[in-house]
Parts: structure tokens; sequence; C-alpha cells
């Protein structure tokens, strides 16, 4: 269980690459609202990068060396 708030936004375009929306939750798992913070951005004031999403770049960094 992630020791985090989790988001649900629909709509967020940064919700597929970040942890707070990823993460498998608990069975009692806190959420919160972070599309208001977002305002009109890409990523809002909490954005966490997912693991997975930041090896993936770092193995392709790798790569291009």
């Amino acid at each position: 269980m992630p020791d985090i708030a989790m988001c649900q936004s629909a709509t967020c375009p940064s919700r597929h690459i970040c942890h707070r929306y990823m993460a498998k939750p608990g069975m009692r798992q806190a959420y919160m609202d972070f599309e208001s913070t977002r305002a009109g951005r890409e990523r809002c004031d909490d954005f966490v990068r997912s693991l997975g999403k930041f090896v993936a770049d770092l193995a392709g960094d790798l790569d291009a060396l």
C-alpha cells in the first residue's frame, strides 16, 4: 500500500506517468483532488514520477550514450 494520498483524476495528461495515479491502492487508501493545483499545466504541484517510468527513461538515456 502506498503511504501517499492518491489521485483519481481521469483528465490529467500526466496521470499515466504519475505514482499518485498509477500506484496500487491499499485497502484503506486516501485520495485527494490534485486537479485544482494543476491550473491548466501538464502536471500538478504534487506530481510524483512513477518509478517504472523513471527506470524506462533512464534506460533510454543510457542507450543513447
